[in-house]
């Protein structure tokens, strides 16, 4: 690259004086693919978008339009950001021609056609042989990918149609294109990406990226309600956890998504073991979040583990009691007996303990109404329900306890007997 006296070519093309260049050319035959400050005497013609001086140093029988350009962007990049189709395919006829040439960015020509929503021009790059469709800028991303993150369907369609295009590839983060538009599921027009790269059947609708995680999976995570009914609709959805062992269905819960709730439990693939194995039961999510609705739901499915403990030990029931959720108690007592109202949580504490220390009446007056309750429970400490009770000095609860036939006599007195001391 030459950095000192500036070619007699590349000042008249940058001059815009063709008829010097001409004479440069004649005289002293310069090497017109010579880089000048990082830039041939072509890339100054069409950065400087000047037709007429590209026409003329592309007639010269020595010209090569592959000759590196060291600034961005290069000159066929600069031409498809143009939109100028004629001049873009003047320079693919060129042999020497870089088609997969990457700027600073990463970026290529295609993907800067692309950006500029030039699509007659992606379309010329791709029935190119040369053109790799799956070239990852800095960030990892392919052609896809960034049709995806413009939200631009008309691209998406183009590509996911041409066979050379990876329509799974992976980014830096183990995310394919699907993966992406879920994770931007609260952007406009979500739903019509999901239905465009589901499109092409070679999409992988359960493709894991690098947190095991699929694109139902981030559709949930970002809310993006629509894209997971799309995907939902789909006979062959994985529902199995992602490497933190959190499912799908307990994200939805978590969420509050009501309707994908229901959509999953219904659908004809989904697994009851995957649910099992869940580091975060579902039944135990919507009940620490007070969602009745969908705590409903789950106990319509006689094969949902009602008791399947939460990451803090405490069951369903107990989450329950803890956050204060009446209705749920109500609901999951009401369940016959499938609820284990006597589960002992952590410090061996039952869910009238944890009742009774909250001084919650109405869930202490419900849970004494169960036929299989032991109000005379101990937990590790020695102690009984009425005990923490007095000791929260919670006098409706103590008279509830207290008028119970089943608490012991003796315990009633010697409870009393500790509270008079």
């Amino acid at each position: 690259m030459q950095t000192g006296k500036q070619p007699a070519l590349w000042r008249a093309i940058a001059h815009g004086n063709l008829k010097m260049a001409a004479k440069v050319i004649t005289r002293s035959k310069p090497n017109i693919n010579a880089v000048y400050r990082g830039r041939t005497a072509l890339c100054v013609a069409i950065q400087r978008y000047d037709r007429t001086a590209v026409d003329f140093l592309l007639q010269q029988p020595t010209m090569n339009p592959g000759t590196s350009c060291l600034s961005d962007p290069d000159m066929l990049s600069f031409a498809a950001r143009k939109g100028d189709l004629g001049l873009v395919e003047r320079l693919l006829r060129f042999p020497a021609i870089d088609i997969n040439c990457q700027d600073y960015w990463g970026m290529t020509p295609a993907m800067h056609a692309l950006a500029s929503g030039e699509f007659y021009i992606l379309q010329l790059f791709l029935s190119d042989d040369r053109m790799d469709a799956n070239i990852t800028n800095d960030c990892g991303h392919t052609l896809l990918h960034l049709a995806v993150q413009k939200a631009d369907t008309v691209s998406i369609q183009i590509l996911v149609r041409h066979a050379r295009v990876d329509v799974n590839a992976r980014d830096s983060e183990g995310q394919t294109p699907l993966h992406l538009a879920a994770s931007q599921a609260r952007r406009h027009k979500p739903d019509r990406i999901a239905i465009s790269l589901l499109d092409s059947a070679r999409v992988d609708i359960n493709a894991r990226d690098t947190q095991g995680r699929t694109p139902l999976w981030r559709a949930i995570e970002s809310s993006g309600n629509d894209v997971a009914h799309i995907i939902l609709q789909k006979s062959n959805v994985d529902f199995s956890s992602d490497q933190n062992s959190m499912i799908p269905l307990a994200i939805a819960i978590r969420r509050g998504c009501e309707s994908i709730v229901k959509h999953m439990l219904r659908h004809p693939k989904f697994s009851i073991p995957d649910v099992h194995k869940a580091s975060i039961s579902p039944m135990w999510e919507a009940c620490r979040s007070g969602n009745a609705n969908i705590v409903t739901e789950l106990l319509r499915w006689n094969v949902i583990d009602v008791n399947q403990v939460g990451p803090t030990g405490t069951s369903p029931l107990q989450v329950a009691i803890v956050g204060q959720h009446v209705p749920i108690v109500r609901l999951l007592l009401g369940d016959g007996d499938r609820v284990a109202v006597n589960h002992l949580g952590p410090q061996k504490w039952s869910a009238l303990t944890f009742a009774a220390a909250a001084g919650h009446r109405e869930i202490v007056s419900l849970l004494l109404s169960h036929p299989h309750i032991d109000p005379n429970h101990i937990d590790d400490l020695g102690r009984r329900p009425l005990w923490w009770a007095i000791h929260g000095n919670h006098l409706e609860v103590m008279q509830l306890l207290c008028s119970d036939l089943r608490v012991q006599k003796s315990h009633k007195l010697r409870e009393l007997r500790n509270l008079q001391q």
